[in-house]
């Protein structure tokens, strides 16, 4: 065998049968060595020779060597076929490497021309990577080529399934039958796969089924019972499961787990249990069904039936995740038990059985208990902690500041500052507030200080009054952690110094890429609809009920020039690539600096090292830079990104932004730091110029601990919005009401409007340069959506602002705009404080404003208390 000793040089056939043979068995290095070996040696190699290497390591899923294979064989000017050409592209698909198969399409098109087999290769890579977007323009290319088929279409809505694009979906299994192209089984498991409450369209999707007499199977039986338990119809999902099983269908563990998660959902956990036990001869039970059945007997109150499973399961198929399903949701004594129960089976504890266990008590205010599990988390990664305010472990204590004699002392201060309460600070709202907004807070006993990094900041002097304010729930006021303002207005610093260089500055469009709660995205937007012309922003939060309060927090500080979206922000710069002018990133991170409010933060994120991230932060560290990296990518030339978090870990905050420096280094733009102290002042932090950062800490200024870093993409330059417009794309109104089905209002709907408002709150809004439609009743003022940004109402969360409903053709003005108008509403004059709350609970989609901080600090002081005893 070639590579175990064969020195002499076979001739061409010899080496062609030899090629055979290595890919036959599998074993693609040593073929790919044996070539190497004839390249050496000038013999002749030919296209046969790269084909056959190519399709090895296609077969073995090494899509960068099969890459690499026909690359080299481009640069060694060797003929290559449209064959070879698909084998990579396929190998790309089998990997999710959609950018490397289009760089491979791009290749061959100078050359060669391409085939169905090469454009459903780049199809697949694209649906595979979640590229929807490309994958429906391709279809239309190949449809106008005569290139689609059946296949075509399968990969396309594949890739609109991954990303739950379920509508697109549906247009384009429509397209498949208007083009007579055959519908089958994989379409509508596919179509139905895209699916996530739409329990309805579930059901028409299946007798459509019926009617064309296609036949279902168990994954479509399996993915219509998920959608109709996600929905909460547990009734239905039962019916298609009964109507299955009646039909002869053998329906497989995934299958039974969908309904007992159904059954789970809609409180149903009695039929749970008779489920999982009728399984027992049918089909083999495994931890996803067990974790289903706790999970169904949990949500329902029946914890202690969850419990007695948990004891009748055979202990072999228990694994954590069906102990993690019962903590948190059973009372804190059974929780421990719980625990207890897992070191007898030896099972082990993992980052998700700790922080849910420690929070169930931290509920139930049981710190005693907290501290003993945080502690026991420690001991495994072989630290220990101090025994005082602010229990930081002493890994933390020798990392975040060095060592040497100099710094004692300015350890021994942050550890003291680290240990009080931090300070309270707001932000005045200047699209709201009254000039005398300040003096009405003296007159009510408030002693302020300005920031002396934000003019519309102030610092509270010792404790406010009681309760929520009236300028703070008319959104004249945002309260607003000191640190927390820095990083909008960094942004805002360096991005009015752009624009000063420019002859004709341009409406700037910002990204606040991870805006929830809002605090960030409300001091943006309010700079940004101050401008002359306004400016426009775009929020991304990709959990539902956190995007409320982040719209709730917009419309409460008026900025109305805005959509909330709520897609995942790794992949946002693939749907709307170059398209910002600025882009904030403040990641999800371990939140260490948080401790003067919570004193179990440093304990919670406890692992720093400087070899590496800590094991459990991993996944978090990697999740940051594929944020940091899709926001830079979002980025137009020229435009400048703040990258920030509140922790003191060097892998999330300086090892990020030297890693992101590193990665990126070679783009066509590379990130350029920005000396941050120089916009922010000496009384920042500490400056690290090589990163273009500052860390904060919180015995520098009183405040809490901050990490904020800025990088520009390359020099200033024009804004290259009127290029879009000169493409001739659509107006952003018509794409926020074709996604939406809305229809414009008339010019004399409008004025009515117009006048209704001014006659019942007693407020002027003006809708000129504003968009009004309609759908159901419902009328939106749509934001002034950039032309180049049309593609993101397919990922807005609604149209804009509800301003009015039409109920039997009577108008009825949306409480919106009383939130929007605040005190400058004459109606406002007749509201109580608990009538402003209730106001703001009701835009919370039925939730509860925040706890106060008098509250929060109460619980903070009962942890301490609890922890030193």
């Amino acid at each position: 065998m070639y590579g175990s000793g064969i020195q002499t040089l076979p001739d061409a056939r010899t080496a062609n049968g030899l090629l055979k043979s290595l890919v036959s068995e599998g074993k693609a290095s040593e073929a790919k060595s044996l070539l190497h070996s004839l390249e050496e040696r000038n013999c002749e190699i030919t296209a046969f020779h790269y084909s056959t290497i190519v399709n090895a390591f296609r077969r073995a899923s090494d899509w960068q060597t099969a890459v690499g294979m026909l690359t080299r064989m481009v640069q060694r000017k060797i003929q290559q076929d449209i064959v070879v050409y698909n084998q990579a592209i396929n190998a790309c698909a089998r990997a999710a490497s959609w950018q490397s198969a289009l760089q491979l399409l791009a290749m061959l098109q100078g050359s060669l021309s391409p085939d169905s087999f090469t454009l459903n290769g780049v199809l697949a890579a694209c649906s595979a990577g979640e590229q929807w977007q490309i994958g429906i323009q391709l279809i239309s290319t190949m449809r106008a080529l005569q290139m689609a088929d059946a296949i075509s279409f399968n990969s396309a809505l594949r890739g609109c399934a991954n990303s739950k694009q379920w509508s697109r979906a549906l247009c384009l299994m429509q397209d498949m039958i208007e083009g007579l192209f055959s519908v089958d089984k994989i379409t509508y498991t596919t179509v139905l796969s895209s699916l996530e409450h739409e329990w309805q369209l579930a059901m028409h999707l299946l007798q459509d089924m019926d009617r064309r007499q296609i036949q279902p199977d168990c994954l479509v039986c399996t993915a219509a019972v998920a959608i109709c338990g996600r929905a909460f119809c547990w009734q239905e999902a039962a019916r298609i499961f009964d109507q299955a099983l009646a039909g002869g269908m053998p329906c497989d563990t995934p299958a039974y787990n969908a309904l007992i998660t159904a059954y789970g959902l809609g409180m149903q956990w009695e039929a749970s249990l008779s489920l999982m036990h009728a399984m027992q001869g049918r089909k083999q039970a495994d931890s996803i069904t067990l974790s289903a059945a706790i999970s169904a007997c949990c949500d329902a109150g029946h914890w202690q039936s969850a419990l007695r499973l948990l004891g009748a399961t055979n202990q072999g198929r228990l694994n954590n995740s069906c102990y993690n399903a019962i903590l948190g949701r059973c009372s804190w004594e059974a929780g421990l038990a719980v625990l207890d129960q897992m070191d007898l089976q030896k099972v082990e504890k993992d980052s998700l059985t700790y922080s849910t266990a420690i929070a169930a008590l931290e509920q139930a205010d049981k710190w005693e208990e907290a501290f003993r599990l945080l502690d026991e988390r420690l001991v495994k990664t072989g630290d220990d902690r101090i025994r005082r305010p602010p229990f930081a472990p002493r890994s933390f204590l020798r990392e975040v500041l060095p060592s040497e004699a100099g710094k004692a002392l300015d350890l021994r201060r942050m550890v003291r500052s680290c240990s009080r309460a931090s300070p309270i600070a707001f932000r005045v709202n200047p699209l709201k507030a009254r000039q005398d907004v300040l003096d009405r807070l003296r007159r009510q006993g408030w002693q302020t200080s300005p920031l002396p990094w934000l003019g519309n900041g102030f610092l509270i002097q010792g404790r406010p009054p009681a309760g929520l304010s009236r300028p703070q729930l008319t959104g004249e006021l945002y309260f607003q952690e000191p640190t927390s303002m820095l990083p909008a207005e960094l942004l805002r610093l360096v991005m009015t110094e752009s624009l000063a260089e420019l002859k004709d500055p341009p409406s700037l469009t910002v990204l606040d890429l991870c805006a929830a709660p809002g605090s960030k995205s409300t001091q943006l937007g309010s700079w940004l609809m101050s401008m002359e012309p306004m400016g426009f922003l775009v929020a991304n939060e990709p959990d539902e009920a956190r995007a409320k309060k982040l719209d709730a927090s917009l419309t409460r500080m008026a900025v109305t020039n805005s959509i909330v979206c709520t897609m995942d922000g790794r992949f946002i710069s693939d749907l709307v690539p170059e398209a910002f002018d600025a882009v904030l990133v403040d990641v999800p991170c371990t939140c260490e600096g948080n401790v003067r409010k919570d004193a179990t933060s440093l304990l919670r994120a406890a692992g720093t090292m400087r070899t590496g991230p800590a094991q459990h932060k991993e996944e978090l560290v990697d999740r940051q830079q594929a944020i940091l990296q899709s926001a830079w990518r979002a980025l137009r030339p020229g435009g400048c990104l703040v990258y920030s978090t509140c922790t003191f870990d060097y892998w999330e905050n300086e090892g990020q932004c030297m890693r992101f420096l590193s990665e990126m280094g070679q783009a066509e733009h590379p990130p350029i730091p920005i000396d941050v102290i120089s916009y922010l002042g000496p009384l920042c932090g500490s400056g690290k110029a090589n990163v273009g950062a500052t860390q904060i800490m919180p015995h520098t200024f009183d405040v809490e601990g901050f990490f904020v870093s800025c990088f520009r993409k390359g020099r200033p330059c024009q804004n290259s919005r009127k290029q879009f417009e000169a493409d001739g794309l659509r107006s952003s109104s018509q794409s926020l009401i074709e996604h939406f089905q809305l229809t414009a209002v008339s010019e004399e709907q409008s004025q009515e409007i117009q006048h209704l408002v001014s006659r019942t709150l007693g407020f002027e809004i003006d809708f000129s340069g504003r968009t009004l439609a309609e759908s159901h009743g419902e009328i939106w003022m749509l934001p002034k959506l950039p032309p180049e940004l049309a593609v993101l109402a397919t990922a807005a969360k609604q149209p804009g602002v509800r301003v009015a409903v039409r109920l039997e053709d009577v108008l009825n003005l949306d409480d919106d705009l009383l939130l929007i108008a605040g005190e400058q509403a004459e109606k406002a004059k007749g509201m109580s404080n608990q009538d402003w709350a209730a106001l703001n609970s009701g835009k919370e989609a039925g939730g509860k404003w925040s706890p106060s901080r008098s509250q929060r600090m109460a619980r903070n002081r009962a942890m301490i208390q609890a922890a030193t005893r």
